[in-house]
Order: structure tokens, then sequence, then C-alpha cells
């Protein structure tokens, strides 16, 4: 077995199992867990940050991790699907939102 074969079929720590999708971002096999107590997954939290980094960011990765008090390195994995977005950097991000008038849901 490779490191990819590993890779794409591990057991994560909240039992969720995940895999590479067609294009190699990282996917769910099973029902995402929820990041926060409103039931945000994995793929809505993208679509918050990415459209938080693109309205007030001028779609500028290094730009929201500072914002974020996060390495830019991060940003880029969330970005890249191999990276998880937890629900601190989600909370930040909508506050993020409100404070730069940013609609996101």
């Amino acid at each position: 077995m490779t490191l990819d074969d590993q890779n794409s079929n591990s057991q994560e720590r909240n039992g969720s199992v995940h895999g590479r999708d067609q294009d190699g971002a990282l996917a769910n096999l099973d029902n995402e867990p929820k990041i926060d107590d409103r039931g945000t997954d994995q793929t809505e939290a993208l679509q918050i940050l990415t459209s938080i980094r693109d309205g007030a960011f001028d779609s500028n990765n290094e730009t929201l991790a500072l914002a974020l008090g996060r390495p830019t390195q991060e940003i880029e994995d969330w970005f890249d699907g191999v990276g998880e977005i937890d629900g601190d950097a989600l909370q930040k991000a909508r506050a993020l939102a409100i404070e730069r008038d940013v609609q996101i849901e």
C-alpha cells in the first residue's frame, strides 16, 4: 500500500472516513461532521471562507491568514482541500464577515 493509498482512506479521530475526489481534494466518504452548532460542514465552511477572502481581502490568502491569526500555509491547505477547517476559524470568519459587511449566508 502506497502513502497515497493510506491517505485516500484514512480514519480520522472523529470517526469519519475521508478519501480523495477526482481532483485529488479531500472528500468525506460518509456524512461530513458538523463544525459548529449551526450544523456547518467543511463544504459550507469553505464557501464562507471563500466569500470572505474574495469579498474583504481581494482574494488574498495571506491577508485572510493574518486576519484569522493562522499561518498562510494552513489557509492554503483549506482551499486545496487537504486541511480541515475548525470551529474557531469558522467563528472568527463569521465575525470578520460581519465586521467587513460581507454577505456569507
